[in-house]
């Protein structure tokens, strides 16, 4: 598990290179299926806009099916009998996988969200996976 992050100011090269590895990483894991957190129009910017439309040409052109979510739905919809929390959605996910149990527990003494949008992208990919 890894996330990735993509240092600098934005820039038409920051672009490219963000788009680079997403293809490269489709490609050397022949992804078929590809899912999002999207945030809120209020919070959103125009590059990141951009880079999702991006995304989503990028898939079209594959043939990768897209599914977006937002946070909302990551906690709602991420696991069962849940009240609807960051913390219960990583829990479950900890559950599922207890190999995260340690990066779980890392993160729940984290003043700071370190490890949050790795479970947001296990969380995504476990939703995308239900409705397939």
């Amino acid at each position: 598990w890894q996330v990735k992050t993509f240092k600098g100011s934005w820039s038409k090269e920051k672009l490219n290179v963000i788009m680079e590895t997403i293809v490269s990483l489709c490609d050397h894991y022949q992804v078929t299926d590809l899912a999002l957190k999207i945030v809120s129009p209020l919070r959103s910017s125009k590059n990141l806009v951009i880079l999702i439309n991006r995304i989503s040409e990028m898939a079209e052109k594959n043939k990768i099916h897209l599914s977006r979510f937002t946070v909302h739905d990551l906690k709602l919809k991420a696991g069962p009998n849940s009240k609807h929390s960051v913390d219960d959605m990583m829990e479950f996910i900890t559950e599922k996988y207890p190999v995260l149990k340690r990066e779980y527990i890392k993160e729940r003494n984290n003043l700071n969200p370190y490890y949050l949008k790795m479970f947001e992208a296990i969380a995504a990919a476990l939703i995308a996976e239900k409705k397939r």
